[in-house]
Parts: structure tokens; sequence; C-alpha cells
């Protein structure tokens, strides 16, 4: 009687048990902002200036349906993908202007295959005096084992391209309005 390996049983067992552990990635950078100001005008701005496609990953083309300020609790809104699909987004806290913790949920584009959901964190903090550093964090829900372990490999490289592009942007122009504000 020949008995099935057990090193396979236990991947199979620690793939399961992986399914359920997030895959999280973050990025960070300093804004010449003052942080209220740059808190309330990252909340309330267009994302889809800033969120593009980046390789695979959909930019954002607008927001529909948006129930209420994105810096407040319960508000949500549906993302429109330059892939022709949606998804949903919404605040499960907030604590204006140091942190914003959102949900994607309702993923319609190829990321459904691997993803229950998605899970983002904004954090601000002021370094010094018109400088506002931001840190966001993304963290992935993999349907099963074997969909979170292709996340480990796709989020750092992909997600994290993505979340840094997508940051950048939101320095340069942040930085634009805000002269832009402080001169009128």
């Amino acid at each position: 009687m020949v008995q099935a390996p057990a090193p396979q049983l236990e991947t199979v067992r620690q793939l399961e048990e992986q399914a359920t552990e997030p895959v999280s990635t973050k990025v960070s950078i300093d804004i010449k902002t003052p942080l209220e100001w740059f808190f309330y005008w990252f909340t309330s701005m267009d994302i889809s200036r800033v969120m593009h496609r980046y390789w695979l990953l959909p930019g954002v083309t607008g927001t529909k349906d948006q129930t209420g300020p994105m810096h407040l609790a319960g508000s949500s809104r549906v993302l429109l993908l330059s892939d022709g699909t949606t998804t949903n987004e919404e605040i499960i806290s907030s604590n204006p202007p140091n942190e914003v913790i959102y949900q994607i949920l309702g993923i319609e584009n190829s990321f459904r295959y691997l993803v229950s959901k998605a899970r983002g964190e904004l954090r601000f903090r002021e370094v010094k005096a018109g400088i506002t550093n931001v840190e966001l964090r993304y963290s992935y829900y993999g349907l099963n084992g074997v969909s979170t372990f292709v996340l480990k490999i796709l989020i750092p490289i992909f997600w994290r391209g993505f979340m840094r592009s997508a940051l950048n942007r939101t320095k340069r122009i942040a930085e634009e309005e805000a002269l832009v504000k402080s001169q009128s």
C-alpha cells in the first residue's frame, strides 16, 4: 500500500491557509503641500487624473453613483475602468486628515478570477511644515491558495508600479495646484 507523500498534502494545506492571508504592497511619497490641504484635495479630486493604465492594469476613466464625500466612512462610488469594466469602492473608516481606509468589491475584469476583494489604506502625515508624506498600502485577498500564490508574484511587480505611477502623478498635480492656489 502506497501513501501519498506528506509534503504534497502539506503544500495543499499551506495553499489553503494562504487564501485567507492578503497579499500586500505599499509605496510612499513626499508632496510639497500642507497636510490638511492635501488630504481634502486628494479625497475630493477626480482620480482618473492620476490612475492611468499601467501595463496590463486598467486605469480609472471616471466614477459614478458616488454616495458622499470620499473621506467619510460609508461613502461609496463605482469606478469606471479603461478596459470597460467597473468595480465598487467603499470607505470603511476615516480619520481626517490622517487616514482613509477603503475596500474594493465587485471586481469585474480578469482579476475577478484571482481576487475576492482588495483593501486600500491611505495614510497622511506632516513630515515638516508644508510637506506631506502619503503612504498607500493595498492588500489583495485571493479566492484560494493558488490565486494567492499567483498574487504574490503579480502584486509586487505590477500593482506596486501602478501605485507608484499614480502617486508620482498625484505629486506633480497637487504641487502645481497648491502653487497656483497660494499665488491667487
